[in-house]
């Protein structure tokens, strides 16, 4: 229904108050008293009183805000606004003891490598080992064919057989003859002892040469089988079964895995302080995460002429599982050339390179600059050679921002 605005006026609109609608309204209510033009001079003594209400009035209307809403003094905000110390995070330095190390490129190497060959000739039957199988000393092979020798071996015993025979009855016809010599004359004669005597003598040497034979046709049946000289693990294969080879052919090759040598070449600055049986760690690069401890077992005494540098082997263990030493890996060898004592610090630290290296240190609230010399100890920390003394609290943190004698607030853990 449309509103009767007889029966119902409009209300005033009410504004907010403020200090410029303020000096607006004094400013067109001045110029309403005017009912004849004005001088120039006049009118700028009126527009200087006007603009000084209009500040009066909104200078009013601030500190009626102020006093409404409970704001502290303007003295109390700029106090207020002041900027707090600095957060910065210390540690009490302490002395420390630290490793001086070499790291050198290194390989693995196995403990002993070997190729085991035939010692005769002849055609491989059974071949009873594949690539990477774990054999033990003396476990068999392969083996060659052995029918021929085999036969061999069984005339030679006979030969032999036979000749201690004839040995045997060359034994009791001398002793016989001798006998016979003692107790008659004219019987057997010396002449027939010694004649028996040098037919024992060819009998003995017979029987020497037959069992000699033997002993060799044996040998060559042994050699028909080929035998793991010590405990390791085969990584390669040459032959296969049926194939013929003659003697000193690869069968295998068989690497002992018990032990690693890690080989590495050390400078010669190096070289002279180092020492037999000392104890160093070894890391690959395929595993850099994982360490192993391994400890010298030679030293070089040559230089090589053309690096200038010595080699040096030191040894570890290996189970040949996943993740363990192999030959062949490469990575890095760390040996231990001195121990020391020192305070330490972390390079982060550090403001400043070179000679003009600075650190902060907070005694009370107050943060100084100190100047100190260093030399590194690893990627990480370095060695403070001057500057600094045990029990002083060094800034790590924030050290960045900080000016000579500022206050800071150390920041809790």
């Amino acid at each position: 229904m449309p509103r009767d605005h007889a029966l119902f006026p409009r209300e005033p609109k009410v504004e907010p108050f403020s200090a410029k609608r303020a000096a607006k309204r004094s400013y067109f209510e001045a110029f309403s008293t005017f009912s004849e033009p004005i001088s120039m001079k006049l009118l700028q003594n009126r527009m200087v009183g006007i603009s000084a209400l209009a500040a009066a009035l909104g200078l009013s209307a601030l500190l009626f805000l102020q006093g409404c809403s409970g704001s502290a003094p303007l003295e109390d905000l700029a106090e207020e606004e002041q900027t707090p110390p600095p957060l910065v995070s210390t540690v009490v330095i302490e002395p420390q003891a630290w490793q001086e190390t070499v790291d050198l490129t290194a390989e693995l190497h196995p403990w002993s490598a070997v190729t085991v060959a035939a010692e005769t000739g002849g055609r491989v039957v059974d071949l009873l080992v594949d690539h990477g199988d774990q054999v033990q000393k003396g476990q068999l092979i392969a083996r060659l064919e052995t029918a021929g020798a085999q036969a061999e071996l069984r005339r030679a015993k006979a030969r032999l057989e036979s000749s201690r025979a004839s040995l045997a009855q060359a034994s009791r016809d001398l002793e016989r003859g001798k006998a016979l010599a003692e107790a008659s004359e004219g019987i057997v004669s010396q002449d027939d002892v010694e004649r028996l005597a040098l037919a024992h003598e060819t009998r003995a040497a017979e029987a020497a040469e037959a069992e000699a034979a033997v002993l060799v046709m044996q040998e060559q049946v042994e050699d028909m089988e080929v035998r793991s000289p010590f405990t390791g693990v085969v990584s390669e294969r040459h032959v296969e079964k049926g194939s013929w080879v003659a003697k000193g052919d690869p069968v295998v090759r068989l690497l002992d895995l018990r032990k690693l040598k890690i080989r590495a070449s050390v400078p010669s600055i190096d070289r002279m302080r180092l020492s037999l049986d000392q104890k160093a760690t070894f890391k690959t690069d395929a595993v850099p995460e994982v360490s192993h401890a391994a400890e010298l077992r030679f030293l070089g005494r040559e230089a090589d002429p053309a690096t200038g540098t010595f080699l040096v082997e030191a040894a570890t263990t290996g189970d040949g599982s996943a993740g363990a030493l192999l030959p062949g890996l490469q990575g890095t060898l760390t040996l231990t050339l001195a121990e020391h004592q020192g305070l330490l610090i972390p390079k982060t630290a550090l403001l400043g390179s070179g000679s003009g290296e600075q650190v902060f240190v907070v005694d009370g609230e107050t943060a100084s600059r100190v100047d100190v010399d260093t030399k590194s100890v690893d990627a990480r920390r370095v060695e403070v050679v001057t500057g600094l003394s045990s029990g002083m609290r060094l800034v790590t943190q924030g050290q960045h921002r900080l000016a000579d004698g500022q206050l800071v607030e150390e920041h809790e853990p």
